[in-house]
Parts: C-alpha cells; sequence; structure tokens
C-alpha cells in the first residue's frame, strides 16, 4: 500500500541532495516543491530531491509545516569481486572476443564482463551449457532480492547472460527467453488545474501573464 504521509530520507554525510516523497494528491506541497531551484522528480523511485543546503532545511519545514516523517533510504548492496576458476576465465575471454568482433562500445563490454563475472562465479562447479532456464532465473531471484537490483541493472545481467549463450555458446533463442522485470508505468509528472491557475495568478504583470500562458499552451513547462 502506498505511504501517504510525506517522508523526508536522511542524507549520507556530504550528501548534496535530499530525497523527499510526497503523496500523489498533496497537489499545493507539490507545487511548493517544484518552486525549488535545483528539484528533480525521480520517476523510477517516485521521489523528489532537492539541494542539501541550509536554506532548503528551512523550506522544507515551512512547506511541510512540521507534517513529515524521517526515514532512512535503503541502500543498495554493492556485490563483491570475485576470482574465477579457469572455467570462469575462459568464458569470460570468449564473451569479450566475441564483444569486440561484434563492435559492441567499451562500456557495454566492461558491463556484460562484469554481470558475467558474478555469473559465472555462483555457477563455478557447474557446466555452464547445462544450466537451465530455471537455474538461470534462480539465480537472477537470488541476486535482485540480495542487492535490491534496480529495473535497468537487471535488465543489464539479463542481456550479458543471453548474449553468452547465444552468441558464444549458440543456444537457441527461445530457449533462454528469460522473464523480465515488468516495466514500472509512472503517472506523468504534470500539473493539475489547479496548479496551473496559481502559476498564471501568482503575477499581476500583465507581460509576465502572457509568457506564463503562452509556455503552458505550447506544452513547454
Amino acid at each position: 500500500m502506498e505511504n501517504k504521509n510525506v517522508i523526508i530520507y536522511k542524507s549520507e554525510k556530504q550528501a548534496t541532495r535530499v530525497k523527499i516523497h510526497i503523496p500523489y494528491e498533496m497537489t499545493e506541497e507539490r507545487t511548493l516543491i517544484k518552486t525549488i531551484p535545483g528539484k528533480h522528480y525521480h520517476k523510477s523511485q517516485r521521489l523528489w530531491s532537492i539541494p542539501n543546503t541550509k536554506e532548503n532545511a528551512v523550506r522544507i519545514k515551512n512547506i511541510f509545516k512540521g507534517n513529515y516523517q524521517i526515514e532512512n533510504l535503503q541502500q543498495t548492496a554493492h556485490q563483491p569481486q570475485f576470482t574465477l576458476n579457469e572455467q570462469g576465465k575462459q568464458a569470460l575471454c570468449d564473451v569479450e572476443q566475441k564483444l569486440i568482433l561484434k563492435a559492441y562500445s567499451p562500456n557495454t563490454i566492461k558491463m556484460y564482463k562484469s554481470e558475467l563475472t558474478s555469473f559465472f562465479k555462483y555457477f563455478e562447479n557447474q557446466n555452464y551449457k547445462d544450466l537451465t532456464k530455471d537455474l538461470i532465473e534462480a539465480y537472477l531471484y537470488h541476486i535482485v532480492s540480495k542487492y535490491k537490483i534496480g529495473e535497468s541493472k537487471q535488465n543489464g545481467m539479463i542481456n550479458a547472460i543471453k548474449f553468452y549463450y547465444e552468441h558464444v555458446l549458440g543456444m537457441p533463442r527461445e530457449y533462454y527467453n528469460i522473464q523480465r522485470p515488468k516495466q514500472c508505468h509512472s503517472l506523468p509528472n504534470v500539473l493539475s488545474t489547479e496548479e496551473v491557475l496559481k502559476i498564471l495568478n501568482s503575477t499581476e504583470n500583465i507581460k509576465h501573464k502572457a509568457i506564463l500562458t503562452t509556455i503552458y499552451s505550447a506544452g513547454l513547462e
């Protein structure tokens, strides 16, 4: 169930930004957050963030009037570094060679090798070619659950594994049609009618009001 309270997440030391959860129905508070310079909405997390300054700390207190709770933001655990056995080292070498021959970018090569190092280590005592789809999905579930991995990184893991089986080992694509995370469809961050009216009526200057009206009507907000 979605949390109906405003939550301000504790920042780590030296953090440059503060993240805030604002329930969707709190339109007035969201409108005020949008006036803070440097604000940003993180669609995947459904959180707002603002620069971590003393001035913004005062703004937050004034906006929410003390009606908020402070929590720790769950951090993603870091995956450890691995040393591969001979089977893993050879498989990783084969992957790198195939990626280079197919002209993949250096960033993609680095990412695929990183994801597959973890995969090869996990199954180091088994023949990689004998692994079933169920075993691979069980591995993905284990990694995603343990390290709180997001949708983007999870898809990267799947792409790397599929590349190994389909392009290096030549296995059939259909057999390794691995389950991907369901894409998150967030509501677009648009202004309500009341929010638009507040902005348009925020100035008495006819020129400024005309500019705001033009910006909104042209979809440039």
